[in-house]
């Protein structure tokens, strides 16, 4: 991947998300680095106040039957993670998902999703907790809960969307972070209405540690 144009994207993301803070009434300049302007997101005024709704917290197993993998063709819930003391998610490691080596080899791309719908307004931010080995561009793909039969489970619906590329896009980056930050995917430019959210992680040089995904309505 060729460097240059890359960094050119990451400056661009800058910019752009600077003045929508200062749009939003958040005092913000490009000069700032991602980790002081991404939670300024959270300063935005809002009257009535965000709505915080967990998708996934490490530090229990409550989350077990709700978050699942879709990797290599196969879909498993935390759970079997779990059960199998797996290093993706583990109590010993305070369930924090982990995207290693140890269970997707190399370069492994390991789509996560919940299956707890939520609506999806131009004022919606999700939040990812994490850290990471690495700048990497990634996506949060939102897939809508319409379309979803009655007889389909979440997971081969999501599963399905995902192959068959039926998702809005919310342009998201992971960010080379040494201790725990939080970077935010923006709703705005998505149809308003009910979503699955799906990520994507990746075992290569990111390999990132998630310890949480909120979304703010």
């Amino acid at each position: 991947m060729a460097i240059v144009p890359y960094l050119k994207e990451l400056i661009n993301l800058k910019k752009q998300l600077a003045a929508n803070l200062n749009t939003k009434g958040v005092q913000a300049d490009a000069s700032e680095k991602f980790n002081t302007l991404v939670p300024k997101v959270l300063d935005i005024p809002n009257s009535g106040g965000y709505k915080k709704l967990p998708l996934f917290l490490c530090g229990s197993d409550k989350y077990a039957d709700s978050v699942f993998t879709i990797f290599q063709n196969g879909i498993e819930d935390l759970s079997g993670y779990i059960r199998d003391n797996k290093a993706f998610c583990r109590e010993s490691n305070d369930y924090i998902l982990n995207y290693s080596q140890e269970d997707f080899s190399w370069d492994g791309f390991v789509y996560t999703a919940s299956t707890k719908p939520f609506h999806v307004s131009a004022d919606t931010a999700i939040a990812l907790q994490y850290q990471s080995g690495t700048t990497e561009q990634s996506n949060l793909m939102l897939i809508p809960v319409d379309g979803k039969s009655a007889s389909d489970t979440i997971q081969n619906y999501v599963f399905t969307s995902i192959r068959s590329h039926r998702y809005f896009e919310v342009p998201f980056h992971w960010l080379y972070c040494e201790t725990t930050i939080t970077s935010l995917g923006l709703c705005e430019s998505v149809p308003e209405g009910d979503y699955y959210l799906c990520w994507l992680g990746r075992s290569n040089n990111t390999h990132p540690l998630l310890k949480s995904v909120i979304v703010y309505q």
